[in-house]
């Protein structure tokens, strides 16, 4: 009779034992997929036009232009403006202005390239701008 109560113990608590590993009916569910990556846009502030710097003879020849990595449209009526070569009068060298996404300031604004315009008898260096 102990025998038969041992074995009936144990087999309850064999049972108990599988009940608490074996699995339920619960799904186990993947891991949620990971969050998109952020992105963060920059627009440079506006500045006022530096003064106007004229070249008697030539201008320096432009250095050859750099190749950008086009980000993300940050909404559609941004508009990409190129990168250039800027004239810095103070340095007297070309500096590199990376292109960019802007937000036109109007409808129907369009954006005019940097580039260099014969007046006054010599040559005046034209920051880009809208129009």
């Amino acid at each position: 009779m102990r025998t038969k109560l041992s074995l009936v113990a144990g087999a309850i608590a064999l049972a108990l034992l599988v009940a608490c590993v074996a699995p339920g009916p619960y799904v186990r569910r993947p891991p949620p997929p990971p969050p998109p990556p952020r992105v963060v846009y920059y627009q440079p502030a506006p500045v006022a036009p530096p003064p106007e710097v004229v070249f008697e003879q030539s201008p320096p020849p432009l250095p050859p232009p750099l190749q950008q990595l086009v980000i993300v449209r940050p909404g559609s009526s941004y508009i990409w403006i190129e990168g250039y070569w800027s004239w810095q009068s103070r340095s007297r060298r070309y500096v590199w202005m990376g292109g960019r996404w802007e937000n036109p300031p109007r409808q129907g604004a369009q954006w005019a390239n940097a580039h260099w315009e014969r007046r006054s008898g010599g040559s005046v260096f034209i920051e880009g701008t809208w129009r």
